[in-house]
C-alpha cells in the first residue's frame, strides 16, 4: 500500500512537471496565422435596487420580474419576496432607474429607488418591519368584520313573529348597512388590489375575491329592489349573512396568510436582530494594561478591521475576529445553531451576533460589514428567495391561467342559466353565486 501511495505521488507530480513544462514552451513559440488576443470588453451595466409595496406571493414576483426584463437595456432582474426588493442591472446609456421604477408601477405595484446597501441586516429589519404592519392591518380588518359579520347573521332572526311588514324592512337595512360596511370597508384592500390588477391586465386571487363579493351584494341588493317593486312571491326578501360570512373567510386567510409569511422568514429577521447598535472600541494594544482606559462607544457602522473591542456579559460581538483577552462562554445559536454555549479564550475564533454570556472579552476584530459571517449568510438568503425552482414557474401560470378560467365559466354559466330557463337575470346571477 505505501509502495502504491508512493508511486501515485511521483506520477502525478511528473504529470504537473511535464504539464507546467509545456505551457511554458508554448508561450515561448510563436504562433503565425492566429488573431491577436483582444482584451474583453469592460462590463458597464450598473445595478439598482427597488423597494416594492403590495407583493404578496410568488406570482407578484414573477409579474415584476417580467416588468423589469421587458424594459430595454436590461440585463437581469431578480426580485425577493423575502427583502420586497427587486435587483435590477441594467445598461445606463439604454435605461434609467426612474423607468425601471415606472415599469413597476405600471404592472400595479409600489417602486421606490432604494441607495446602494450598507448592510443586509438593515434590509431585513425594513421587510420586517413591513410584514408587521402588513399583519396588523390584516388582522384589523379581519376583527372588524367579524363586527359586522355578528349581527348581519342574527338580525333576520331577531324580528318578533307579531312584528309588520316595516320591523322587517328596518331588521333587513341594518343588516345591509352592517354588510355593506365590511364589503366596502373592512375588504377595502382586497378591492385596491384586485383594481391594481386590472390596471395591470393581469388577473390574480385577489381579483377573484374582490368580483366574488362586489357581485354577492350586488344581486342581493337588486334582488331587495325587485322587492320593493313587485309583490311576486318570488321576490324574496334577501339576506346578506352569506356575503358578511364570505368578506370574514377571505380576510381570515389573508391574516392567517401574512401570520405564515413573517414565521417562514423567522429565522433570517432574527439574524437580523443580533447585531448591538454600537460597540466600546479601545485604542491601547498591550493586554496587561487596563484597555477601558483609552475606551469609547462608537456606532457599529464606524467600526473597522483590527479594531480592538470591549465586550462585556449580555452583549452581542459586534463583528468577526479573535479573542486576545479573557474567557467566557459565548451563544452562538442563532448564528450557528448550537444549543450549547461554548468556551472562548485568548486565540479562539468568535462571530458576529454571537452574545457573550459570563465574562469579559476583548475581540481583535478581522471582518466587520458585509463581510461578516453573519451578512453573508443573509445575502445568501436573499439570494435564494430571489431564485426560482423547476416547479415555480409551471405553477405560476397555472395561477395566472385559473383567474381567467373561473371567469369565464362564471359567465357562461349566467348566460345558459338565461337562456335554457325561464329565470331572469336577477335570478340567474343568484344561481350563480
Amino acid at each position: 500500500m505505501a509502495c502504491c501511495a508512493v508511486a501515485a505521488f511521483v506520477i502525478m507530480r511528473l504529470l504537473s512537471l511535464h504539464h507546467n513544462l509545456q505551457c511554458k514552451l508554448n508561450l515561448s513559440e510563436p504562433k503565425p496565422g492566429l488573431p491577436a488576443l483582444q482584451k474583453a470588453p469592460r462590463n458597464t451595466d450598473s445595478t439598482c435596487r427597488i423597494s416594492l409595496t403590495g407583493i404578496t406571493c410568488a406570482a407578484c414576483t414573477r409579474s415584476v420580474q417580467k416588468a423589469l426584463s421587458s424594459v430595454p437595456g436590461v440585463t437581469s432582474a431578480s426580485v425577493s419576496l423575502s427583502l420586497f426588493q427587486a435587483h435590477v442591472q441594467y445598461d445606463p446609456s439604454k435605461t434609467t432607474p426612474e423607468a425601471l421604477a415606472a415599469a413597476v408601477e405600471d404592472n400595479g405595484y409600489g417602486a421606490e429607488i432604494l441607495p446602494p446597501p450598507k448592510s443586509w441586516r438593515d434590509d431585513f429589519e425594513k421587510a420586517d418591519g413591513l410584514r408587521k404592519r402588513e399583519i396588523e392591518s390584516w388582522r384589523s380588518s379581519f376583527f372588524s368584520s367579524i363586527l359586522f359579520t355578528i349581527p348581519a347573521i342574527l338580525l333576520p332572526y331577531s324580528a318578533p313573529a307579531s312584528s309588520g311588514p316595516w320591523a322587517s324592512f328596518i331588521l333587513f337595512d341594518l343588516e345591509a348597512a352592517c354588510t355593506a360596511a365590511g364589503v366596502f370597508y373592512c375588504a377595502r384592500h382586497i378591492h385596491r388590489e384586485a383594481l391594481a390588477a386590472v390596471r395591470a391586465r393581469r388577473g390574480d386571487m385577489s381579483l377573484l375575491s374582490s368580483l366574488g363579493v362586489l357581485f354577492g351584494f350586488i344581486q342581493s341588493f337588486a334582488t331587495f329592489l325587485c322587492h320593493l317593486q313587485s309583490s311576486q312571491a318570488n321576490c324574496d326578501l334577501p339576506s346578506f349573512d352569506a356575503i358578511s360570512t364570505l368578506v370574514t373567510v377571505v380576510l381570515g386567510g389573508r391574516y392567517l396568510k401574512a401570520l405564515v409569511s413573517r414565521r417562514a422568514m423567522g429565522f433570517a429577521a432574527e439574524l437580523s436582530t443580533v447585531m448591538p447598535s454600537s460597540t466600546t472600541v479601545t485604542s491601547l494594544r498591550d493586554i496587561d494594561q487596563d484597555l477601558r482606559a483609552a475606551s469609547e462607544a462608537i456606532p457599529i457602522d464606524f467600526l473597522n478591521p483590527d479594531d480592538w473591542v470591549i465586550v462585556p456579559p449580555g452583549l452581542a460581538i459586534p463583528g468577526d475576529g479573535v479573542v486576545v483577552k479573557g474567557g467566557s462562554h459565548v451563544s452562538e445559536t442563532c448564528i450557528t445553531g448550537e444549543i450549547a454555549p461554548r468556551f472562548k479564550r485568548a486565540g479562539d475564533e468568535v462571530l458576529a451576533g454571537s452574545t457573550n454570556l459570563d465574562g469579559e472579552l476583548v475581540v481583535g476584530i478581522t471582518r466587520t460589514g458585509t463581510d461578516t459571517w453573519l451578512e453573508k449568510t443573509l445575502q445568501f438568503v436573499a439570494r435564494a428567495d430571489s431564485g426560482r425552482s423547476s416547479t415555480e414557474g409551471p405553477i405560476n401560470t397555472i395561477i395566472e391561467r385559473f383567474v381567467g378560467v373561473v371567469l369565464v365559466l362564471a359567465v357562461t354559466t349566467v348566460i345558459a342559466w338565461r337562456l335554457f330557463s325561464d329565470a331572469n337575470w336577477s335570478e340567474c346571477l343568484r344561481r350563480d353565486a
